[in-house]
């Protein structure tokens, strides 16, 4: 997961995050450890999902996925438009989860 935002979201769908790829200042990129991990992680388990926020750089996400073939990164929007509701946000967010199981 690249922002714990959706931490408590994955919670109540008992969906578990293994690891949690947030930079420590914004924009910032990962170090070679940090990226070596988090591909030990994948690789232990293969069928795990790269969760990217829209509004962050997912450059370490293309990275691991590039490095891991069976990942599939999934984008989700912590903030949405000006013009969208936090429901219709939501919505948007929990069809684009769903969309996966299809």
């Amino acid at each position: 997961m690249q922002h714990p935002a959706w931490q408590a979201l994955f919670k109540a769908l008992q969906i578990p995050v293994l690891a949690v790829l947030e930079s420590q200042q914004h924009g910032q990129e990962h170090g070679p450890h940090k990226l070596e991990n988090a591909l030990l992680e994948l690789q232990a388990h293969p069928h795990a999902l790269l969760i990217a926020d829209v509004s962050h750089s997912n450059r370490t996400l293309n990275w691991l996925q590039r490095h891991h073939s069976t990942s599939v990164i999934l984008s989700l929007d912590a903030l949405g438009t000006s013009d969208e509701t936090w429901p219709m946000l939501m919505q948007r967010n929990l069809h684009s989860l769903q969309s996966l199981t299809k």
